[in-house]
């Protein structure tokens, strides 16, 4: 008796399972956890070098992009239960070049926790993160320098 519901319940996780991964990302609802989005944005000079990226999770490998200026690149997922969850981005500009956690553990405190935005700005010279401030602060929103590029040589 007690093998039968086991397996019973472990079809319904599957199915369940199986429906989830076919909702498109952005259409999925969390159900245990928050909802985030994380945005990428070029805000490189114009007339500059193409920005190329690749992000991907332990789970998805979001491919390589190029990123025209002024556009942004969104991941949005629901967080993992055991708050683990990991984007890491790798970015590519001219002759530079720049890894990052674009969401964990860590980066997850640059973000807006109540509404799920996370915000990176890439520049000339370097990547930023807004810093969220809670409105109650009566201090407005801004940017800080996270990391400079590499340089190949």
């Amino acid at each position: 008796m007690a093998n039968n519901i086991a397996i019973t319940l472990l079809l319904i996780l599957s199915i369940w399972a199986n429906h989830v991964q076919s909702i498109p990302q952005n259409k999925r609802r969390c159900f245990f956890t928050p909802k985030f989005d994380v945005d990428i944005a070029n805000k490189l000079p114009s007339n500059s070098a193409p920005l190329k990226l690749h992000c991907a999770s332990k789970n998805n490998d979001l491919g390589y992009h190029i990123l025209p200026i002024n556009d942004q690149f969104n991941i949005n997922f629901c967080r993992n239960v055991g708050m683990s969850t990991l984007f890491f981005c790798h970015l590519w500009w001219g002759s530079k070049d720049l890894g990052f956690r674009a969401f964990d553990r860590k980066t997850m405190g640059f973000c807006d926790e109540d509404k799920g935005i996370c915000y990176w700005e890439v520049r000339d010279d370097g990547l930023y993160y807004i810093k969220f401030t809670p409105p109650a602060s009566g201090k407005t929103n801004y940017f800080v320098k996270y990391r400079d590029w590499n340089i190949k040589k």
